[in-house]
């Protein structure tokens, strides 16, 4: 009893011993959470290292002294394949996911997406029709990549399921906003450094093999240092929120069905198509335009294509802050960021840039942060609005799906513009798209009238 602090209880050591015992479980609780994040952060923004290597490749593909004879056309069908891939993921991993959990799921993704890397690394080339376009294309790089993109749909569902784990309600908006970050500044990092492992004069493929080895690394870390739940380091599990029945759970039509006949949720969707049409856009052919239009080496092209993401990341704290501002009306920010938007599209290609790539990264640095701000509140914001407590996932996964589909004309559209047409009327295209974009939030606004709340189901855990 002497050994106890002054003023404690002394009659009562157990209940002394307890309340240190509570506060030495909160002390582990949080540095495990911290170590949670951060490993989720590092995990999903690692995987843009084998998804940014393409564009990186890019310019060193579809040069023609390479000798790979791939142009730009050709290289965008495969990307218009891989963001399929993408969206077909999104739709359909969920049920997957959620039977065997958040870690494996991100883990699995993680180092599929590392073979199918080094699958395009070592594939043969072989030149031949695919799926019944006019041109020819590398259908292995076709297949590769499409399977690629597929298995890494899976990663963000398992980062979601492993916060639901591990941080209790409260915090949750904090932590994924937060975690949203990792997939901006992952591109960022991702072309920053393999521009430099380029700039040493390393060929695509062993662009591919690095890419695959670093991401490998990454994951085996995050294998022995993720947890899938408090109970694995002997913490207390956090209260489930919901209890999910087999026999009451709704079904997939059931929790889509109120979004599907939500007008204002189906412009929501169009706009998600529009914003990730544009988004998607300059993920991957930033490296090309610094090599063709700035007259960049490869290399130094991707380094530079890095701070489209890097700005974009700060583009979407700043729309929150704002947004919160303004009692949460995204409205407020989208529509004069899409005004600019339009208006920057169309400056960009009358700038002189070439042999200017400090102007040409301040044009592209406003283009990203008039598009990063709507683009942000898509799947999070307006996504929590529509679904609810429970509807959330299930509504950003319907605005996902949407995005990306129509993300597939950033491969398929823009790089035959830019082949047969040049960049400037490829600007011309996306500055159209934005404007399309612009009347759709005008007329969600105007129009938009007071639905029904939406029923705040929950899709199995």
């Amino acid at each position: 009893m002497t050994n106890l602090p002054p003023g404690r209880d002394d009659t009562n050591p157990a209940g002394y011993i307890r309340r240190m015992t509570r506060v030495a479980d909160e002390s582990s609780l949080r540095q495990w959470q911290f170590l949670t994040a951060a490993s989720l952060f590092a995990g999903y923004g690692g995987f843009y290292l084998c998804r940014s290597n393409l564009a990186v490749a890019a310019p060193f593909l579809t040069d023609p002294s390479a000798g790979y004879g791939i142009t730009k056309e050709q290289l965008g069908d495969v990307t218009a394949v891989g963001l399929a891939g993408y969206a077909l993921g999104k739709f359909t991993t969920g049920p997957v996911a959620d039977r065997i959990g958040g870690k494996a799921i991100l883990i699995a993704a993680l180092f599929l997406s590392v073979f199918a890397t080094v699958g395009l690394a070592f594939a043969p080339r072989y030149a031949g029709p695919s799926f019944g376009l006019s041109h020819v294309v590398l259908v292995p790089l076709v297949v590769g990549w499409g399977v690629n993109r597929y298995v890494q749909a899976m990663g963000w569902g398992g980062l979601v399921l492993t916060v639901g784990r591990w941080f209790p309600p409260g915090r949750t908006a904090t932590v994924m906003g937060a975690l949203s970050m990792s997939y901006l500044l992952g591109d960022a990092a991702a072309k920053w450094y393999l521009g430099r492992v380029l700039s040493g004069g390393a060929g695509w493929q062993a662009l591919f093999l690095t890419a695959a080895v670093t991401l490998g690394t990454i994951g085996v870390v995050i294998l022995f240092v993720l947890k899938s739940s408090p109970g694995q380091v002997g913490l207390a599990e956090l209260p489930p929120v919901v209890t999910a029945v087999d026999e009451t759970a709704p079904t997939a039509w059931q929790r889509y069905r109120p979004l599907l006949v939500n007008r204002s949720f189906l412009l929501v969707c169009l706009l998600s198509g529009g914003l990730t049409l544009i988004r998607e856009t300059f993920n991957f052919w930033t490296p090309t335009y610094f090599r063709e239009v700035v007259g960049l080496d490869p290399g130094r092209a991707a380094e530079w294509s890095s701070v489209f993401p890097l700005v974009g990341a700060f583009a979407a704290l700043l729309a929150g802050w704002l947004a919160d501002r303004r009692g949460g009306r995204t409205a407020v920010v989208t529509i004069p960021a899409l005004v600019g938007l339009v208006i920057v599209l169309l400056v960009v290609p009358r700038l002189p840039t070439a042999g200017n790539p400090s102007l040409a990264a301040v044009a592209l640095s406003a283009v990203a942060v008039l598009l990063i701000m709507p683009y942000s509140f898509l799947a999070g914001a307006v996504a929590i609005r529509f679904g609810g407590r429970g509807g959330a996932a299930t509504a950003a996964n319907l605005i996902d799906t949407a995005g990306y589909l129509a993300g597939v004309l950033s491969g398929s559209l823009i790089g035959r513009v830019a082949e047969r047409a040049g960049w400037d009327a490829a600007f011309r295209v996306l500055a159209f798209v934005a404007g399309l974009s612009l009347v759709i939030a005008i007329i969600d606004v105007v129009w938009r009238r007071p639905n029904p709340p939406l029923p705040d189901v929950v899709p199995p855990s």
